[in-house]
């Protein structure tokens, strides 16, 4: 399981558990215990976000480093890892949607590894406060009485 904000001391062998200190994400109670989750289901635990900053008006720089982190650490070791890579916001994209040259993580790590991930775009696929408002695709299971017994 490779995740944004991971500090590096995860993949270490004397890593137990997340607290406060291994990466921003890992103060949510709820994450934290997803990442405990994972770790009693064996998962390995992969770090991939940078703290570096890139040269001035470069976008993609965290992004480009962030897959390039994944691929030295899971894919040139085992090009048939598979892996668990939680991203925040518009990392996850594997396309570009912007003109200003910005590319998403995902959209590099597709191109270098070669690999289509299956990805989900979780702020679109939860529900909404009013029904109409969900995502057609979130909504269409529960109208066929999918998730009905």
């Amino acid at each position: 399981m490779a995740a944004e904000t991971f500090s590096d001391e995860v993949m270490g062998p004397d890593f137990k558990y997340p607290d406060y200190k291994p990466g921003y994400y890992t103060n949510d109670p709820v994450y934290a215990s997803a990442v405990r989750t994972a770790i009693k289901l064996g998962y390995k635990l992969i770090a991939y976000d940078t703290s570096e900053r890139g040269p001035a008006g470069d976008g993609s720089f965290r992004d480009r480093t962030q897959a390039n982190n994944i691929k030295a650490r899971i894919f040139d070791h085992d090009p048939k890892a598979k892996v668990l890579i939680i991203a925040g916001r518009g990392h996850a994209s594997e396309q570009v949607a912007q003109n200003d040259g910005w590319k998403p993580m995902a959209n590099v790590l597709k191109k270098i590894t070669g690999i289509d991930p299956f990805t989900i775009y979780a702020p679109t696929m939860n529900q909404r406060l009013k029904t109409e408002e969900d995502n057609p695709l979130y909504r269409s299971p529960s109208e066929k009485g999918i998730d009905k017994k």
